[in-house]
């Protein structure tokens, strides 16, 4: 079976330790949270495969109370790095994703970002998250969507053993809602979000970084077009035809009281 390769991402993560030039996720992962649930004061929320756990520390200057679950040690160093940068507290847990150390309905919020795509058999994941949530409690899933050039470029490097990551996959949002529901939970909304900035300008950047050229971590030039670019995708990103362009797609789901098949 195909899993996520812990080696992987400790070493991902030790490139990238105490570095500022970590984009955050694409996806507003916060605010899709605070939409379903405005007070966050003393709630229970786990993220899981946290990486630098930026979205669960911004949670936590809510005052949520934020677990963040890593398998990889270098990915829990870099989260304690920015929660103390914050000035923040949150409880790092070093773990399987599939075999957590949690009681049943231990969370009132569950999410994971970049993590459900790694795993050829979503199943157990998500059996798993079901068993941390207490009943009625939200859960938020952000994957790669499959139409976009992200797709065609990682499956370039997956064919050649260049991707960083190991092995990978993509959804669409039918097949992402498909495989949330099929496991006991009942769809609250989805979502899509565009890279800002651009996939092209992040490559470009990264090959730039092998001959010690550094670009900023956002372009500053024609930072007008940009902007009106921008302001044109938020009008109409609540369509769901515009989620089969975007490069990430979200799921935010509640706990359904019939229990997990």
């Amino acid at each position: 079976m195909v899993e996520p390769k812990r080696e992987n991402w400790q070493r991902f993560w030790e490139e990238k330790e105490r570095s500022k030039s970590v984009y955050p996720t694409v996806s507003d992962i916060v605010g899709e949270l605070i939409r379903i649930c405005p007070d966050l004061q003393k709630k229970r929320v786990l993220e899981v495969g946290c990486g630098t756990g930026r979205d669960g520390i911004e949670l936590a200057e809510r005052e949520a109370e934020v677990f963040l679950l890593d398998f990889a040690k270098s990915g829990l160093a870099l989260s304690h790095y920015f929660s103390a940068e914050k000035g923040v507290m949150t409880h790092r847990v070093m773990g399987d994703a599939r075999r957590t150390p949690f009681p049943d309905e231990s969370f009132d919020i569950l999410f994971h970002q970049g993590l459900l795509e790694h795993f050829r058999d979503p199943r157990p994941l998500l059996r798993e998250n079901f068993r941390l949530l207490k009943k009625g409690g939200i859960l938020l899933v952000d994957v790669p969507q499959t139409f976009h050039p992200y797709t065609l470029m990682k499956h370039v490097l997956l064919f050649f053993g260049r991707w960083f990551a190991g092995w990978e996959r993509e959804f669409t949002p039918q097949s992402l809602k498909r495989v949330i529901e099929r496991e006991g939970f009942q769809m609250i909304r989805s979502y899509g979000y565009w890279m800002r900035p651009g996939l092209a300008y992040r490559v470009l950047r990264e090959f730039l970084q092998f001959f010690k050229i550094s670009l900023p971590m956002y372009p500053t030039f024609l930072s007008g077009i940009f902007k009106f670019f921008y302001r044109l995708i938020d009008r109409v990103s609540h369509h769901q035809i515009f989620h089969y362009t975007s490069i990430a797609i979200g799921l935010v789901a509640t706990k359904n009281n019939m229990g997990s098949r």
